[in-house]
């Protein structure tokens, strides 16, 4: 008998506002083009890379990852706080 995976509930987010993953991903793309410029860990740049990819094609991310976007990019100008309270469906 195959032992079924372990499953956490509500790891997965909820679905982005569309100008929020706009915001995300453009913050990313920032990010990773700075990172060109220093040395940088190629874990890292991936992850990052997968990230955006996955925000930018609009498929569910998990909630931590979004969590700590949202606390990261807070204080940009860009940032809009009604993303905080409402989530497209």
């Amino acid at each position: 008998m195959t032992p079924r995976p372990l499953r956490t509930p509500n790891l997965e987010s909820a679905p982005l506002h569309p100008a929020q993953a706009d915001f995300l991903v453009a913050r990313l793309s920032e990010e990773l083009d700075a990172a060109l410029l220093r040395p940088f860990d190629e874990r890292g740049l991936r992850m990052l890379a997968d990230l955006r990819l996955t925000i930018s094609s609009r498929q569910p991310t998990d909630q931590t990852s979004i969590d700590v976007l949202t606390v990261a990019y807070a204080s940009h100008p860009d940032y809009n706080a009604e993303w905080d309270q409402r989530r497209c469906a």
